[in-house]
């Protein structure tokens, strides 16, 4: 009999850490139970869908993570309110209008990476989710994620609380799984590694800005709309300017040549990288040796090109999970814990994680020529240390198993 998974918490695809998530969570899914029938919420749901049935991932159902309810006021709508009222008054509106697909669904898992934490306004309508996915009859899975630390102590308590009610709970980094031991949630934990580690890298159509690999330098660079707007007392014209230094220095000191990574491309505030790349290698003087990657590349083509890179600094996660998958030496531009967590558990330390609330272009540039030293060291215990890593990945397709 096959099982029925919701996947929720997704974003879209716009977002490729969100599509590499997704890509790696089916692949361990299918691997673990190979007639499952996935099914995935989106913000996004007609861009998704179309990228799902035109690359064959193997989704059956793209369903609008906000669903709209009837015309206000309509007959419909008296009656579609009255039955909330009835029977699913302590539903939100959203998982109210959801509650069917959480009652076909056999699993309900929680995706996202790091949606349960107070980074983005806090994880209230994630929880609010699963527990109507359990109400509905549903087993919850928050899935490898970063979880915490939540500042505030009474917000704290309450979503200790929530997290013990969750059938499994497979984290990404061993400081999160430390942090929800300290809170007394361990029974329903296993740390596992983030799904996008078993993203496969795709040579794109498009041939790929610069130089053949091997004929000089390439340094990768991901900026982060988000990351820039994230420390409100911080310039993001300074954050800038500190790429635009760091590229110079390479620039001038080792002749390399720029790849420019927008991995988040949206037209709206927040979540447009691509603006500010351009900005940054317009900016740069020898711009002939900076490139920025086209943003029709999916997110096994951008790993692609990220992966030919000598080295890599990048300020979205899941781009320098890329990197890292890759074994390229790689600096991480951190504002939560899933950056310190996750080169922890790769290198065993996380000096080539940069805080972005205190980053400035000498920082950038130090710790460049710190992982420009070490680079052959770094590759090696990557090499190493990525099996293990691979192989905690799919440890999560068996912990949901044992759901069943």
């Amino acid at each position: 009999m096959s099982t029925n998974i919701l996947l929720v918490g997704h974003g879209g695809f716009f977002n490729r850490g969100c599509e590499a998530i997704v890509r790696g969570t089916i692949d361990i899914i299918k691997d673990a139970m190979p007639d499952s029938i996935i099914s995935l919420t989106s913000y996004e749901p007609d861009q998704d869908r179309s990228q799902i049935e035109r690359e064959g991932i193997a989704v059956n159902q793209v369903i609008p993570a906000r669903p709209c309810g009837e015309r206000r006021y309509s007959f419909p709508w008296i009656l579609q309110t009255l039955h909330r009222r009835l029977f699913y008054s302590t539903f939100s509106f959203h998982d109210y209008l959801s509650h069917s697909h959480y009652r076909d669904a056999d699993i309900v898992i929680s995706i996202g990476g790091d949606n349960f934490s107070d980074d983005y306004g806090g994880p209230k309508k994630f929880f609010d989710a699963l527990r109507a996915a359990r109400t509905c009859g549903a087993k919850t899975v928050i899935w490898g994620a970063s979880i915490g630390p939540f500042k505030i102590p009474e917000e704290e308590q309450k979503w200790t609380e929530e997290l013990r009610q969750v059938d499994l709970i497979t984290v990404r980094e061993a400081k999160t799984f430390e942090y929800l031991e300290g809170l007394g949630v361990g029974k329903n934990v296993k740390h596992v590694s983030d799904p996008a580690f078993l993203l496969p890298a795709h040579k794109p159509k498009a041939a790929i800005p610069l130089s053949e690999p091997g004929t000089t330098m390439r340094v990768g660079i991901g900026m982060s709309d988000l990351a820039m707007n994230w420390d409100q007392n911080q310039d993001a014209d300074g954050y800038l300017q500190s790429f635009v230094r760091l590229c110079t220095y390479l620039c001038d000191t080792h002749d390399a040549e720029i790849l420019f990574v927008p991995h988040v491309i949206k037209r709206s505030a927040h979540v447009n990288d691509l603006a500010i790349c351009e900005e940054v290698a317009r900016r740069v003087a020898r711009a002939d040796q900076c490139a920025v990657l086209p943003e029709t590349l999916n997110a096994c083509e951008m790993k692609y090109a990220i992966s030919k890179c000598d080295y890599f600094i990048g300020a979205r996660t899941h781009s320098t999970i890329a990197s890292l998958s890759s074994a390229v030496p790689t600096i991480s531009i951190g504002y939560s814990v899933k950056a310190w967590g996750i080169n922890h558990d790769l290198l065993g330390h996380d000096q080539f994680v940069v805080d972005v609330t205190s980053m400035d272009a000498q920082t950038l540039i130090d710790r460049f020529k710190l992982l420009h030293e070490q680079g052959v060291d770094i590759r090696h215990r990557l090499q190493q240390s990525l099996p293990s890593v691979v192989e905690r990945a799919h440890e999560a397709g068996q912990y949901l198993l044992q759901l069943i």
